[in-house]
């Protein structure tokens, strides 16, 4: 992402988000979309959980 503020987001948009690949003006914008669209934020609550499984079963991603 280039730093400005997007109003369209893909599915590997969510997957920047929740891997923290985002920049902080995108996150806000994505998270401000997403409360208004119960099932994507679904997907990426899902996502998120999912990294947490991840973590435990095999560490921290490394560099």
């Amino acid at each position: 992402m280039s730093g400005a503020v997007v109003e369209i987001f893909t599915p590997a948009d969510i997957h920047r988000y929740v891997d923290g690949e985002l920049n902080f003006n995108d996150r806000q914008a994505l998270l401000e979309l997403l409360e208004e669209d119960p099932d994507r934020m679904a997907e990426l609550m899902a996502y998120e959980r999912q990294n947490v499984l991840l973590v435990r079963k095999f560490g921290p991603k490394r560099a």
